[in-house]
């Protein structure tokens, strides 16, 4: 986080994935705050600007304070610095910190640009929860989107919001999500709602599926016991000619739920049912209602 571009700073990090940090005071007491995700191996010191600051900046004596770097920094030194970057990303819009942390159950949608003109940008919801005497509060900052796959195949997985307004806005992503694996999905906006599809590798892709937007309503929607708040299923049909083609089209189920521990809006992919065969023989089973009967017999029955 970083108050200011302009004038005296205070820069706390890095936070890395699946870290629960307290900020220190003066940074909790900001009325505005800036956030960039830090790219893998990046050098540290080029988050900040050294000009010889020293801690006049923050409240003395404070136990809690401990950023990785303290600076003064200037528009200039600034644009400096990010055209010196190949690669990485921009400080986000500036987020109207102490209001949005005074609402339980706030969110809001936050991204940092990327260094390149071409680059995606780093996308993330913000989330704000009070504890039951509103003493304590915690600010989530988490993905637009969480995939988890829970099949034994890796599955393809794409995911788009576009805008209202403008389908410039559209935003597209895709991801290989291997077996029993999870990934977060940064692009799409972050509360906006997601159009999602997925494909097993010799199966046709799915029918697309939708995240809702992610509102307080949704927060506060009541889940099942399993944390989970609807699912929708799909049928996924062999490609005509593939290794897969004498295969019967596979059903899949998608869970919706919001993680309690990211926060993130969250899609599970399994199978409604899963049938292990522990016996010495093959075995098949057949469905009697409509099983081997003609289609006719099924037709007048309906």
């Amino acid at each position: 986080f970083q108050k200011s571009v302009a004038l005296p700073a205070t820069i706390f990090g890095p936070i890395l994935p699946g870290e629960l940090a307290w900020l220190p005071i003066p940074l909790c007491r900001a009325r505005a705050v800036q956030w960039r995700a830090v790219t893998p191996g990046e050098d540290l010191a080029q988050i900040h600007f050294d000009d010889g600051s020293t801690w006049e900046a923050f409240e003395p004596g404070s136990p809690f304070l401990s950023p990785l770097h303290r600076s003064r920094s200037t528009a200039p030194a600034l644009a400096k610095s990010r055209s010196s970057r190949e690669t990485g990303f921009n400080w986000s819009t500036p987020v109207l910190f102490h209001k949005l942390i005074s609402r339980d159950g706030a969110i809001e949608s936050s991204l940092c640009s990327s260094v390149t003109r071409n680059g995606r940008p780093y996308t993330c919801a913000i989330s704000v929860k009070h504890d039951a005497a509103g003493k304590n509060r915690q600010l989530a900052l988490c993905a637009p989107l969480q995939f988890v796959n829970t099949l034994p195949h890796p599955i393809v997985v794409s995911a788009r919001t576009q805008s209202n307004m403008s389908s410039a806005d559209s935003q597209l992503e895709a991801q290989v999500v291997d077996p029993g694996e999870s990934v977060l999905f940064t692009t799409p906006h972050p509360t906006w709602s997601v159009s999602i599809s997925a494909q097993i590798i010799g199966y046709c892709e799915c029918e697309d599926l939708i995240v809702p937007e992610y509102t307080l309503d949704l927060k506060n929607t009541k889940a099942k016991e399993n944390g989970e708040i609807y699912h929708v299923n799909r049928d996924i049909y062999p490609f005509e000619g593939g290794e897969q083609a004498s295969t019967q089209a596979v059903s899949l189920r998608f869970s919706f739920y919001i993680d309690e521990h990211t926060q993130a809006r969250t899609l599970r992919c399994a199978v409604p049912l899963i049938v292990h065969n522990t016996t010495s023989c093959a075995l098949v089973i057949e469905d009697m209602l409509y099983g081997s009967e003609s289609d006719d017999t099924v037709r007048k029955r309906m």
